[in-house]
């Protein structure tokens, strides 16, 4: 019972075991680059998933034991901005029925897996935050800054946060294929080989908490060439 809101919310499971199919829509941040989920089950079925990121693409393989094939219905989410590549399953090309939405570009691929199968998918991923992980110590009370909304629109990313009068706190940012061109309403920190962090200063008051806007202007990564035919194709 207490990780059924993990698999509903991160990995998006819907199971309907008496059909033979699952529903997955997995919402892995995009600073993750790889995830291993283990021994899920969908009636007879025992399904494995795990996802290998590449700065140009991402790879999903399925492992599933099982009397006969599992239908999924695949419908990961990578950051709004991402421009999409191709598709392939198991080497051939599919459709990816990618569309965007408010929370980002949603695909959707129906696979039948029996044994194994690889699904991967080309890109040049969008910005994305990384969630703030408050570190509390014994005796703190709720003072973490908080991330009130983000959206990303126009090649700008706009932050609205909430924080304690006083403090500096340090915002991450995983800028994907585009490149951090401005910033503002926080300073870049330097540059460690993660994400991109940046200091918010939130000035004194006597408010328990402050409204802050950052917004950070992104360059766009070049369009992905179109693959070239092999020595001796046609055209």
């Amino acid at each position: 019972m207490v990780l059924q809101p993990v698999f509903e919310g991160m990995l998006g499971l819907r199971p309907a075991a008496l059909e033979h199919r699952v529903e997955l829509a997995p919402a892995f941040p995009a600073h993750w680059d790889r995830v291993s989920v283990e021994r899920l089950r969908v009636g007879g079925h025992v399904l494995h998933l795990a996802l290998e990121r590449r700065p140009d693409a991402t790879v999903y393989t399925f492992t599933h034991s099982g009397e006969g094939p599992l239908a999924i219905r695949f419908r990961p989410r990578l950051p709004a901005g991402t421009r999409l590549g191709r598709a392939r399953l198991d080497g051939g090309v599919v459709d990816a029925g990618a569309t965007d939405g408010p929370d980002g570009v949603r695909l959707d691929i129906t696979i039948r897996v029996h044994r194994r199968t690889t699904l991967e998918i080309r890109h040049a991923l969008g910005p994305e935050l990384v969630p703030p992980v408050p570190r509390p110590v014994p005796g703190d009370g709720s003072g973490a800054f908080r991330v009130v909304d983000a959206a990303f629109a126009g090649g700008a990313l706009t932050v609205r946060l909430q924080g304690r009068p006083g403090s500096r706190e340090i915002l991450e940012l995983a800028p994907g294929a585009w490149t951090v061109a401005a910033v503002e309403g926080a300073a870049r920190a330097p540059d460690d080989g993660g994400p991109v962090r940046l200091w918010v200063d939130f000035p004194s008051g006597d408010a328990p908490w402050l409204d802050h806007t950052v917004t950070v202007r992104l360059t766009a990564p070049p369009p992905e060439p179109e693959p070239r035919g092999r020595k001796g194709d046609r055209r």
